[in-house]
């Protein structure tokens, strides 16, 4: 039997010999994973809902407009590409976005302009009222290693907290609209955002403010193309105060850093809808606004009335009116603006006059004929200043320091994260005078911690026993703030970032990008971002807590994750060093390859 065997193999061999054969071993070669890009000047924008911290796992949706050569060569990542669109001229793109990941950042790419870019960002989350920014990318030259910073968004829920426990300086209410089949209201309705109760955290805040939408009976509902709305109709009116004696503390975000568009929008129209120049050079400094909205069980925005209806503020008799460097009296006039939440513009609506004091809750009653739904916001005109500012610690300079503007009087308030160095805030109220504030930036103790000032020609500026200041912000313009903070035994946390091959462990150091948050609760709230070169390592000292460290690579060419995420419990004096992996399957870390051919070196025939 063996020989039978053998004879067979030897046969099989002469036979396979005899014919001439290409085929290779085909073995499987193990591959790293391909390398990522590099963000280029990076500047990342962070979606939060008021009071409820990152809106991580939401879906956002989102618009940027601008110049069209400009918005092309940028790089968007986190988010994905709804629509392209061209508005107003051929010169201007609107871009529409979406995305769930708490964000998105923006790049540049070889094409971008190394000057200023300036974009339009409106922002759209169901369950929130729509709100906007403008978006400013510095300079190239003008940007650190670590990347272009970072800018929080905060959109508002359309139902606030009233509970007494909230320090923010909003009040809102809900009522349900009875509508009739032809479109019209059945009865007459007066929406009303509450006075805080005595003993609420946000009662000095709100300083008296409240607004009041009068819908007359037979009033008709229309949505934005014109059809008549059914009921039944849920309404909700959210107040935003001037906050005229301050913030509750400092702990907590004041209600202007809300305010849809910013306080100084790129284009504003006139009463007439056309863009105006000379109100696109001004500050807005606000009396109080508000936001409204109509919505049908099945999702139906009202946007018209016919006829107009009534819409009534009480402003608080502490607000400074910056025409006359006084406070507020009858018989002054306030502008009006409405805010176009699909466009993201402010327009023009005539002035209002201030009525009557209410001596009961040191008011002013202020009303207002309006025609359609929308933000409604009190606002006076400034002239714009820039302050160029420098921040220095004497003690320790491992932290973000946050900057504070709080106008006297209310109605403007400026905030800036920035590093310690040279920075400039743009478009500060010309008028504007009142308290600058330095604290850690989302610190568990926030207190001023401002211990010296100069001027621009050295001259000391006095520094108030609080830590604080109080100036002219425009004087502001070359000073210098060094600050005295306390010494807390902080962590460091230092990261890295790699994809991983799984099965094979082939690894690629990576460049990408890191958001960070600290976790509160069950809420993340946003703490900033930078950028990390290929195989380095970035190193933050951060308070004691729990953080989240989320990961984002680039690139057309990557396989598996591109993003990932670690939450890590930091304790005092801790060192970590740590790595984010992007995990890659294992059957993209192959390449197929021969080893030569497996047959003799040619038959002679047969």
């Amino acid at each position: 039997m063996k020989k039978t065997i053998l004879a067979t193999m030897i046969g099989m061999a002469v036979l396979t010999g005899c014919e001439r054969s290409d085929n290779q071993n085909e073995v499987a070669i193990p591959v790293p994973p391909p390398a990522a890009e590099e963000f280029n000047s990076p500047l990342s924008i962070f979606f939060e809902g008021m009071g409820e911290g990152s809106l991580t796992d939401t879906e956002v949706r989102f618009n940027l407009s601008g110049s069209a050569i400009e918005l092309d060569a940028l790089d968007v990542s986190g988010a994905e590409i709804d629509s392209t669109e061209g508005r107003n001229d051929t010169e201007v793109k609107q871009n529409k976005y979406v995305s769930s990941t708490g964000g998105f950042i923006l790049s540049r790419t070889d094409a971008s302009s190394l000057d200023e870019i300036q974009l339009d960002l409106v922002v759209f989350v169901d369950g929130y009222f729509t709100t906007g920014q403008t978006i400013i990318i510095p300079a190239a030259a003008d940007i650190p290693e670590d990347g272009a910073g970072f800018v929080v968004v905060t959109v508002t829920p359309n139902v606030v907290d009233d509970s007494g426990e909230s320090t923010t300086a909003v009040t809102g209410s809900t009522e349900t609209v009875k509508v009739n089949d032809d479109g019209t209201v059945a009865e007459e309705i007066v929406i009303s955002t509450p006075v805080p109760q005595e003993g609420d955290k946000n009662e000095e805040a709100v300083a008296g403010g409240t607004v009041d939408l009068a819908i007359p009976a037979g009033t008709t509902l229309k949505d934005r193309e014109g059809n008549v709305v059914t009921g039944p109709i849920e309404a909700n009116v959210v107040y935003f105060s001037n906050e005229p004696v301050g913030t509750t503390d400092l702990d907590t975000e004041s209600a202007l850093l809300s305010f849809p568009g910013g306080l100084a929008p790129s284009q504003i129209l006139d009463e007439d809808g056309n863009p105006d120049e000379e109100l696109s050079e001004i500050t807005f400094i606000s009396a109080g606004f508000t936001a409204i909205e109509m919505r049908t069980e099945d999702g139906t925005l009202v946007r018209d009335f016919e006829p107009p209806i009534d819409l009534t503020f009480q402003v608080s008799a502490e607000t400074v009116n910056p025409d006359t460097g006084n406070k507020v009296q009858t018989g002054e006039t306030i502008p009006v603006w409405s805010y176009d939440e699909l466009e993201g513009l402010w327009k023009a609506e005539g002035d209002a006059e201030v009525g009557v004091f209410n001596e009961d809750s040191n008011t002013f009653t202020v009303t207002k004929q309006i025609s359609h739904l929308s933000y409604y916001n009190l606002d006076y005109k400034a002239e714009r200043c820039d302050v160029e500012f420098t921040v220095r610690d004497s003690v320790t300079e491992n932290y973000r320091p946050r900057v504070l503007f709080v106008r006297d009087g209310g109605g403007w308030t400026g905030q800036a994260v920035v590093s310690f160095g040279t920075h400039t805030y743009r478009n500060v109220p010309e008028n504007g005078e009142g308290t600058v504030a330095i604290t850690k930036y989302r610190t568990t103790r926030a207190a001023s911690l401002i211990k010296s000032a100069v001027d621009k020609d050295g001259n000391a500026i006095n520094v108030n026993t609080d830590g604080t200041l109080t100036a002219n912000f425009c004087s502001l313009d070359g000073a210098t703030f060094t600050v005295e903070s306390e010494v807390v035994d902080n962590a460091d946390y230092s990261v890295s970032l790699q994809s991983v091959c799984e099965g094979n462990g082939e690894t690629t150091p990576q460049p990408g990008y890191v958001r960070y948050y600290k976790a509160v609760g069950d809420q993340n709230y946003s703490l900033g971002g930078f950028s990390i070169g290929k195989g380095s390592t970035s190193t933050l000292s951060l308070e004691p807590g729990t953080y989240e460290f989320h990961g984002e690579l680039r690139g057309n060419n990557l396989k598996g994750e591109t993003k990932t995420f670690n939450r890590v419990e930091l304790t005092s004096g801790q060192n970590i060093v740590d790595t984010l992996d992007f995990m890659v399957p294992a059957s993209e870390c192959v390449v197929t390859g021969g080893t030569g051919g497996n047959g003799g070196g040619g038959g002679t025939g047969s």
